[in-house]
């Protein structure tokens, strides 16, 4: 769930960052660097497959990577388009794909009890989320942009102890 927390504050300071100055870009040219995230919708069904192949913790692991790899990508230089939208494709990548082995070992705990496991899990999701989310704006504003790409980096890692 961890994971989850890191990619809203990274999402959400990201827009904030790049409205500022030097950047100072409109809603519309921020919420175009949304589009990297289909590559996190593209790598679901692969994940999906990983998972059934490898079982969830492989998964998990490599997609935990990539997030941190991809938030790394971050920390190079937000302001460069080409390697922000590849530093969040590859951290959407590996988020989503978290996601989906996650959600097999949640199905295979009980799968009579699938529905009773899946809204613990989805509810303490959503609420680690909110949780990165509500840390935008102290982080953005104490520490800057470099922070919370730090907290990205480190942060879905350090997710993997609370994973499966």
């Amino acid at each position: 769930m961890l994971w989850f927390s890191a990619f809203n504050l990274v999402w959400v300071s990201l827009s904030i960052a790049l409205s500022k100055p030097p950047y100072s870009l409109n809603p519309t040219q921020i919420g175009l660097y949304s589009l990297a995230g289909v590559l996190g919708l593209l790598v679901t069904r692969w994940a999906g497959s990983l998972t059934d192949c490898h079982g969830p913790h492989v998964v998990v692991i490599g997609c935990l990577i990539a997030a941190a790899i991809g938030a790394t990508i971050l920390l190079i230089d937000i302001g460069n388009p080409v390697l922000c939208v590849i530093g969040l494709a590859i951290f959407d990548a590996g988020c989503f794909g978290d996601q989906t082995a996650n959600r097999v070992a949640v199905v295979s705990i009980n799968p009579p009890q699938f529905g009773n496991y899946s809204s613990v899990y989805l509810t303490l999701y959503y609420a680690a989320g909110a949780i990165g989310s509500s840390l935008v704006m102290p982080i953005l504003l104490i520490w800057g942009w470099t922070r919370v790409a730090v907290v990205g980096v480190v942060w879905p890692p350090r997710a993997r102890s609370s994973n499966c």
